[in-house]
């Protein structure tokens, strides 16, 4: 929601922004920002706002139920379904699986073992998934424990527990959990995955393992089992985690209050459930209870068809299968279907150490590379300063360090701005002086040089602000330093032009 003091400041501009801009465009804009803020989801249960559910498929792996390509194209069947109906859904994917079978041998594969048929057909449905927004993450390791066949079929991937196991010490340590995550994590990205979240099977965990959890993802599916197992709704935990690569600061915790749809059950479990609590409406799916509504593709003299090497299969035109109904009685209730990420407004992800002193942090795309780079102009020194960002890789990796791209003389009573893309490179760094000079000084992805220079009144100044305009022209807008004038210049095609100022009435503060 708009706070009031950032609507006076969009009022007191009002005298600068009327070049290209209509009172009822601003109000369009205000109306449209309130719309937007109201739609953000909240981070309670069902108790107000908008009416939505989260869904995750459940147990997504290279073996089980999914062991064949015939089965793999009806798992394919049914995330095409998901995509066809724009129903957003979460994939929580174990990168290995393995089995013990009663009669001997060893089931074990990989998801980064390109070079099986099986393997790679895997890899192209979850990555056409992927395009299609789905949300991938990681479900464990192997999702079972040890070498051995066992009586609990705790030796199953998909069925046994993988850490604090009881009667299996090792599977306690800490050292334990980071390996086996570690090596997931590995697989997933030989197979060209990015994990979005984590979940532990069986939400099963020690109190040091969560950390380790948590240093490498900031989101959770799956309640944090320490503090609150059963919780009906978002928890957050404020703790900075050391020593697992990385200094790593606060992780979100989404459960799934609504459990899952048994065997012996229908679709109604989840359906007359909401909207009667306060619990969020989450909750996750098998996929493999929809492959007996499936029904092979043939072509015109009855021969099932492939494609891309995978059997081909559909939803029959005169039934409707569970998820079928459950999608269909959801959404005749008013609900929608919702990302952890949207439910989650901001996830908990790098934690990036900012120099100390009196710089002034700025953000942008510096180098072009489509992630947020910072920027620095350090008072004592002239240095300006940028660290580039590097976010798409885990959350505990290290970030470059500063690097010095320009040097401009500070003066008392100078300050600058940022704005992004334009002509003149992937991002422009703007000075103004109180001897009355603004500069621009254009990227080129490693450095800062100058472009052009315009002169201006002098002043002491306290802030700068750049917008960028339809067409490429650009508004800057200088708080003097006492905070009581706001002055505007237009910069069109490389000419700038004064605006009137502003005054307060009182002393303004961002």
């Amino acid at each position: 929601m708009l706070s009031i003091r950032k609507i006076k400041l969009m009022r007191v501009m009002t005298p600068i922004l009327k070049y290209k801009l209509t009172r009822y465009a601003f109000s369009a804009k205000l109306l449209v920002l309130l719309l937007f803020a109201y739609h953000i989801p909240g981070m309670g249960g069902e108790g107000g706002g908008p009416k939505f559910v989260l869904m995750r498929l459940e147990d997504i792996g290279p073996g089980g139920q999914y062991a064949s390509l015939d089965q793999l194209g009806k798992l394919r069947a049914v995330l095409e379904y998901l995509r066809d109906e724009h129903v957003t859904y979460h994939l929580a994917v174990v990168p290995r699986w393995i089995d013990l079978p009663v009669n001997g041998g060893r089931y074990d594969v990989q998801l980064d073992q390109s070079e099986d048929p099986y393997v790679a057909a895997y890899q192209k449905v979850l990555h056409q998934a992927v395009r299609a927004r789905a949300i991938l993450g990681m479900h464990g390791y192997t999702h079972q424990v040890g070498n051995d066949r066992r009586d609990d079929d705790q030796h199953e991937s998909g069925i046994g527990n993988e850490f604090n196991v009881p009667g299996v010490e090792e599977t306690m340590s800490v050292s334990y959990a980071e390996k086996r995550l570690k090596e997931g994590l590995s697989i997933l990205n030989n197979a060209g995955l990015k994990p979005q979240f984590w979940e532990a099977p069986h939400y099963r965990s020690t109190h040091l393992q969560d950390e380790v959890f948590r240093s490498y993802f900031g989101l959770n599916y799956q309640a944090d089992v320490q503090t609150k197992s059963k919780s009906p709704v978002a928890q957050y935990v404020n703790r900075r985690i050391n020593g697992y690569g990385a200094s790593t600061l606060g992780s979100a915790y989404v459960p799934t209050p609504f459990d899952y749809i048994p065997n012996n059950k229908d679709e109604k479990v989840i359906v007359d459930r909401v909207g009667k609590s306060n619990n969020i409406a989450s909750f996750y799916y098998h996929p493999f209870m929809e492959f007996k509504y499936l029904v092979p593709v043939t072509d015109r003299s009855g021969e099932p068809m492939l494609r891309d090497g995978i059997p081909e299969y559909r939803y029959p035109d005169s039934s409707r299968s569970q998820l079928q109904k459950l999608v269909f009685s959801l959404r005749a209730k008013g609900y929608s279907f919702y990302s952890i990420q949207d439910y989650v407004p901001f996830t908990p992800a790098h934690s990036v150490p900012l120099p100390s002193g009196g710089s002034k942090l700025l953000v942008e795309d510096a180098n072009g590379d489509g992630q947020k780079d910072f920027m620095f102009w350090d008072p004592e020194t002239g240095d300006i300063s940028v660290r580039e960002g590097h976010f798409q890789g885990l959350r505990n990796e290290p970030q470059a360090p500063f690097t010095v791209w320009a040097h401009v003389d500070y003066i008392n009573g100078a300050t600058a701005a940022v704005s992004g893309k334009s002509a003149d490179g992937p991002c422009s760094f703007w000075t103004i002086h109180p001897s009355g000079q603004l500069d621009r000084y254009g990227s080129d992805g490693h450095h800062f040089s100058l472009v052009r220079s315009w002169k201006i009144d002098g002043g002491m100044w306290n802030s700068l602000y750049t917008l960028r305009l339809p067409g490429g022209d650009i508004l800057l807008a200088g708080l003097t330093q006492d905070r009581m004038q706001l002055h505007g210049w237009l910069i069109h095609e490389g000419n700038l032009k004064v605006l009137n100022p502003y005054q307060f009435n009182f002393e303004y503060y961002m």
